[in-house]
């Protein structure tokens, strides 16, 4: 009974041995990893500015980690498109566009980039003041309706008058109670985001200070 007990417990390792073996000597599917996709970036100089806009692309900064780039495809967000690491495109007409860059490595694989160019005329601003100089106490207007957008329409106004900001409006009025030169700064924002700004001085005198000359009179006639 005893030596058919070790035959049985010798005949069930057996197996149990053999599996483990062929388990810890299996080879895996020897297969190559898988592909990583590129990166794709790139620079535009310069990013913004007036027409008619020339702006070269750059775009080596994009990578492969597993590979190389084959080709890059832009879309210039203005009907025009063109190949290469880097390229230039001219912008003819104010608007914002959206350019659009697509690289693709060695295997196929593809990765874009994205950034926006601003062509843009900035807007004029232009401060009237009345009255600009005088004595105090005194209320100023101040008038920003001569204010101009060549390529498209102003959006937005702020006014800082001697540190007290408006926002919204075109004309504002600011009483100063004390004599001194006040800075005023208005800046306009027009419809494509550019922005631009226009600063004045109010110079306002205490008169109760100035010395008071006698008027030059006429010499009574002789009697």
């Amino acid at each position: 009974m005893t030596g058919w007990r070790r035959g049985v417990l010798l005949l069930c390792c057996i197996p149990a041995g053999v599996g483990l073996l062929g388990c810890g000597g299996g080879g895996g599917s020897g297969g190559p990893p898988p592909n990583r996709p590129p990166t794709a970036s790139f620079t535009a100089t310069p990013d913004g500015g007036p027409p008619p806009l020339t702006v070269a692309f750059d775009a080596s900064a994009s990578s492969d980690a597993d590979g190389s780039i084959t080709e890059y495809a832009w879309d210039f967000g203005n009907t025009a498109t063109g190949t290469g690491q880097t390229i230039d495109n001219t912008y003819d007409r104010s608007g914002v566009y959206e350019v659009r860059l697509t690289v693709t490595d060695d295997d196929g694989s593809q990765a874009t980039a994205m950034r926006e160019i601003v062509v843009n005329v900035l807007p004029t601003p232009r401060i009237e003041a009345d009255p600009v100089d005088g004595q105090a106490p005194v209320t100023v207007t101040f008038d920003a309706s001569m204010s101009s957008d060549e390529d498209g329409e102003i959006v937005s106004y702020e006014w800082d008058v001697a540190g007290a900001p408006r926002t919204g409006v075109t004309n504002v009025e600011h009483a100063f109670e004390e004599p001194g030169v006040y800075p005023v700064r208005l800046t306009v924002t027009d419809d494509l985001g550019g922005a631009a700004e226009d600063v004045i001085e109010v110079k306002l005198r205490d008169d109760a200070n100035v010395p008071y000359t006698l008027p030059n009179l006429p010499t009574p006639p002789n009697t």
